[in-house]
């Protein structure tokens, strides 16, 4: 007589169901339908599980919901001071195009073109006012929460 047993196979993509199996005499099994009856009609289906995604979801973004204005005001600041020196020497009236890109070229790389040198100077009047900027915005919180913390 045929003996018969429920084994558990695992699937694809995670999970596992159960399968009825006859088992031979060489120790093998051999897949069968499930021969038993159903015990009603009105027994409700199951549906099959999905696998999970577990890759995270993106947050939801909402204007101006939870972004820190300081922070945003001291890129602001910051940008403005580098950016400062260059429209000042831009919009400078009664001077050439040429003129202009020269100031341009000395506030920010030192170069004076004119007589063919370089000027540290020139790179202190382009950058001086970003980087008194960048100490303000970054040095000042950072004093600020020492002295808290204190």
């Amino acid at each position: 007589m045929p003996t018969f047993k429920n084994i558990t196979i695992k699937m694809k993509g995670g999970g596992s169901r159960k399968q009825r199996v006859k088992v031979l005499k060489s120790g093998k099994f051999r897949f069968v339908k499930n021969l038993t009856k159903s015990k009603s009609k009105r027994t409700k289906k199951t549906t099959p599980k999905r696998s999970r995604r577990t890759m995270a979801k993106k947050k939801k973004s909402r204007k101006g919901g939870g972004k820190n204005l300081q922070a945003t005001m001291f890129k602001f600041i910051r940008m403005g001071a580098l950016v400062g020196p260059a429209a000042i020497a831009v919009l400078t009236p009664g001077r050439s195009a040429e003129q202009k890109g020269k100031d341009l070229l000395w506030q920010f790389t030192g170069w004076n073109y004119d007589e063919n040198k370089f000027q540290p100077e020139g790179l202190l009047k382009g950058y001086a006012p970003y980087l008194a900027a960048v100490a303000a915005t970054y040095g000042i919180p950072k004093i600020g929460a020492i002295i808290r913390r204190l």
